[in-house]
């Protein structure tokens, strides 16, 4: 998830500053998370895959959705699918 909000950011999806927040999103779909092992203090190498799949923006503020997977040592050990978050900017106070 915090893969997916720098992606948003760094893409210019989302304007990083004062205010802005992220949360997930509801979207009519089921986020299907599937894990088939663990980081153990005897791995070597932990690397990250996103795929964005869809981006868009609503009354709320930019959103994104995305496919992510987490390899240990050469082996896919989580893979997520319909990843979303949203950016929402906080009214300033006063």
């Amino acid at each position: 998830i915090q893969l997916l909000q720098w992606v948003m950011i760094t893409q210019g999806l989302v304007e990083d500053g004062p205010g802005v927040r992220f949360e997930p999103i509801e979207t009519g779909a089921p986020l299907t998370w599937k894990y088939r092992g663990q980081v153990v203090p005897k791995n070597r190498l932990i690397q990250t895959t996103l795929e964005l799949t869809e981006v868009g923006a609503d009354a709320r503020g930019p959103w994104a959705r995305a496919r992510a997977s987490l390899w240990v040592d050469g082996k896919r050990i989580y893979e997520a699918h319909n990843l979303g978050m949203r950016a929402v900017t906080a009214p300033a106070p006063g």
